[in-house]
């Protein structure tokens, strides 16, 4: 994504206006050096005072710097006039820009650190560790300005009971409030090995996809298949003791996922994924949803 000086002058006014970007943008994000030394001046500026510099404070910072930085240019900059570009197409622009800027120089340092780095069986796990770690740490730019509820707001106090997943159990819905929060929230089963928390999980999941609600099930341990069977004993309606055998029957169970669901909701999507034990990461599970949702 790279873009002419001109545009780099138009980002950078933007970012006079908007500190987030001022802050997000790094050394070495513009091609030019002129706009990259003027960016650098007004990041130190606005640490100092919390505000941008102006023109005539912009110009007083170029003269203690020993690359000379032409006046003209700073007028330029300054006498832009954003209000002739749409809002929205600027601030998506610029964003996307700073983004990729930033995910190219991430690129950049994670192929120096890995020439540079020795690679043996013993540390290989730890290198892509290390890296991903690199790339995700770099990488979590947030450009949001929502703010958040505010207490002293009345109508931030209001309860949605919407947002809620009803569960399979009454007695879980009760201690839930209404279910499983859709977001925001970390529900966990804690129990002894064998206790049954594999059961709760594949029955959450059959009762998701009979609601209509596409559903995806991540197992680290246990085999996909076995999940499979699980939600599939409950969904199609087939004892486990007798699901590997008639599982062997594809138009038997092709009749039976036919008619998944109460026949007024059609049932949701539902997958099941396995991971290798305590490799997946948290981008490898964000990745994995975000291929099936495209």
């Amino acid at each position: 994504m790279n873009f002419g000086q001109d545009f780099e002058k138009i980002f950078f006014k933007l970012s006079l206006q908007k500190p987030k970007y001022l802050e997000a943008i790094k050394k070495g994000f513009y091609t030019s050096e002129d706009i990259d030394s003027l960016h650098y001046l007004a990041t130190k500026f606005y640490g100092r005072f919390h505000e941008a510099p102006s023109a005539e404070q912009m110009k007083l910072l170029t003269n203690k710097i020993s690359k000379q930085i032409d006046p003209d240019m700073v007028d330029m900059i300054y006498s832009s006039d954003l209000k002739q570009y749409d809002e929205e197409w600027l601030t998506s622009t610029a964003e996307a820009w700073i983004k990729w800027r930033n995910f190219d120089c991430t690129l950049v340092d994670t192929i120096e650190y890995i020439k540079s780095t020795n690679v043996t069986p013993e540390n290989a796990d730890s290198i892509i560790a290390k890296v991903k770690t690199l790339i995700n740490d770099r990488n979590s730019l947030v450009f949001n300005s929502d703010i958040g509820l505010e207490f002293f707001n009345a109508e931030d106090h209001k309860y949605d009971e919407t947002d809620k997943f009803p569960t399979p159990y009454n007695f879980l819905d009760r201690i839930l409030n209404g279910g499983y929060d859709k977001s925001g929230t970390l529900t966990v089963y804690v129990g002894e090995q064998n206790i049954g928390k594999s059961i709760f999980l594949a029955n959450d999941a059959a009762h998701f996809v009979k609601m209509g609600t596409n559903t995806a099930v991540i197992t680290a341990e246990m085999a996909a298949y076995k999940f499979m069977r699980r939600i599939g004993s409950n969904l199609l309606t087939i004892p486990m003791v007798e699901y590997d055998e008639k599982s062997k029957n594809t138009d038997y169970i092709r009749r039976r996922l036919e008619n998944v669901g109460d026949g007024l909701t059609p049932p949701g999507q539902l997958f099941v994924k396995q991971f290798p034990t305590s490799q997946a990461t948290v981008p490898d599970i964000e990745a994995y949803l975000k291929q099936i949702e495209e």
